[in-house]
């Protein structure tokens, strides 16, 4: 370094400024210095904090972030809940005016027809008669066969499924010794017969409509063992209805093959036949 210079150093506090007057104070001994007064250089100032003086805290801007995320946070909420109340409030007027003038129709209570397609459980007695049986098969088919030969003798008869076997009746009855009497009258045509007793109606069944109504009648007949006092015009009654209500009903078939002339009670058997059917 030049002999010429000067060096100043000052120990101050960061904040604190340097005096004009000693800056000036400074140039001067340099200018008297110096050789060269025209080429003053200007000296810096070199400043040396003291050994406990803390270096300049830097500007947090963490709790300012926090503070304008909340802000942004709590605007987004308070905008999606005014626009949401705008929607409700146009969606409630638009329902208001599409329900306006229409007249409010109070519930009515359930019409007839409507209660009587409930469904009614029914667990009825098993009815106990004495068959007479012309055959027993295994397959459906043979028993058909069978039936076809007693057709032809005249002699009615009908198949009766039940555990995987087709038995074949000609005659039903209330007491053994009134089947036996059938099954002597079918001997003497030369037609072997046995008589058994039969049960009908084990278990429950369920049934809605009309279809629970005609079954309710049916039963009484089939317990009295009474199905041929019914009359032609209450049993029209009965197929009508169960046609328009109830079109697949078993008890169709056996009340549009009523036997007028029913000696030796098929008509029983056909309708015990179905009403079983009914509740499988």
């Amino acid at each position: 370094m030049e002999s010429n210079k000067k060096i100043t150093i000052s120990f101050r506090n960061e904040k604190e400024k340097v005096p004009e007057n000693e800056i000036i104070q400074a140039k001067e001994e340099v200018a008297a210095s110096d050789p060269r007064p025209n080429q003053i250089e200007e000296i810096p100032v070199l400043e040396i904090r003291k050994p406990n003086q803390s270096p300049p805290k830097k500007k947090r801007y963490e709790k300012n972030s926090v503070k304008y995320l909340v802000i942004a946070a709590s605007s987004a909420l308070l905008l999606s809940l005014g626009l949401g109340f705008l929607l409700l409030r146009m969606f409630v007027s638009l329902t208001d005016e599409t329900t306006a003038g229409k007249e409010m129709v109070p519930a009515s209570a359930p019409s007839e027809e409507a209660v009587t397609e409930q469904v009614a459980a029914v667990n009825p007695n098993a009815v106990e008669a004495y068959l007479v049986q012309a055959g027993v098969f295994t397959t459906e088919e043979k028993a058909v066969q069978w039936k076809s030969k007693l057709t032809a003798l005249s002699v009615s008869s009908m198949v009766w499924e039940r555990d995987h076997q087709f038995y074949l009746f000609a005659g039903s009855a209330q007491t053994e010794t009134e089947a036996s009497q059938i099954a002597a009258e079918l001997s003497a045509r030369n037609i072997e017969t046995y008589v058994k007793p039969w049960s009908v109606l084990k278990g429950e069944g369920s049934f809605k409509g009309e279809e629970a109504k005609t079954f309710e009648i049916m039963i009484d007949h089939l317990e009295n063992f009474s199905i041929d006092q019914l009359s032609d015009a209450d049993r029209q009654k009965l197929l009508s209805t169960l046609e328009k209500k109830d079109p697949n009903s078993p008890l169709l078939s056996p009340l549009q093959e009523w036997d007028q002339r029913d000696d030796y009670h098929l008509n029983w058997l056909k309708v015990a036949y179905s009403l079983e059917k009914m509740m499988e």
